[in-house]
């Protein structure tokens, strides 16, 4: 009788764990495996634990920290164009992005493309920049970086991604202003590996 309970205990963690994923820590995030629309209704936190970041082009000299995060993992399986475009949940929620090639792990990240798109984090302003509809990598620009706060910047889109077999990449979303979700579309001629 007692290793049934045993038994059920175990499995029951094991689900615990399993179905309260939060995919906000660098060490645990959300896998894509295919080019599609994915849906994140919420993002409260940082995780179990504050991730240590590089320092990150588009917010200057300030170190970035998350507030409320999210991370998507994706390896390349052939060669190809990526975009992808993320839409906040709330018109009024603008979100940093921040796109990494993963070199080894969380502790080798090498900065790609990054929009601080939320609050003016250069100079510390309570001022929101102003906000397009939506943030991603699109094929008709050539910006790889958009400071928050920064004028004439036209919108929150930047240079689409070139590819290789067998890269990897790590693309965190934060939000400064709430805990509310995003929408994110992936599209491109590459494939990814599921």
């Amino acid at each position: 009788m007692e290793l049934r309970w045993l038994f059920i205990s175990v499995v029951l963690f094991l689900f615990s764990k399993v179905t309260s994923q939060s995919f906000q820590d660098c060490s645990d995030p959300f896998p894509i495996c295919d080019l599609r629309t994915f849906y994140f209704d919420h993002m409260h936190g940082v995780g179990d634990y504050q991730d240590h970041l590089p320092d990150i082009r588009c917010i200057s000299k300030h170190q970035f920290k998350e507030t409320n995060s999210k991370w998507l993992y994706f390896e390349v399986q052939k060669s190809g164009i990526l975009t992808f475009i993320i839409e906040s949940l709330n018109d009024e929620d603008p979100l940093d992005v921040v796109l990494f090639e993963m070199k080894e792990d969380c502790a080798n990240l090498e900065e790609v493309s990054c929009v601080a798109s939320a609050q003016d984090l250069i100079f510390k302003r309570n001022e929101y920049s102003d906000y397009a509809d939506s943030i991603g990598i699109t094929y008709n620009l050539l910006d790889e970086f958009k400071r928050g706060g920064c004028t004439n910047c036209g919108n929150n889109h930047f240079k689409f991604l070139t590819v290789e077999e067998e890269e990897k990449y790590i693309l965190l979303v934060n939000n400064n202003h709430s805990g509310n979700g995003f929408t994110i579309t992936f599209d491109g001629d590459c494939k990814l590996r599921k």
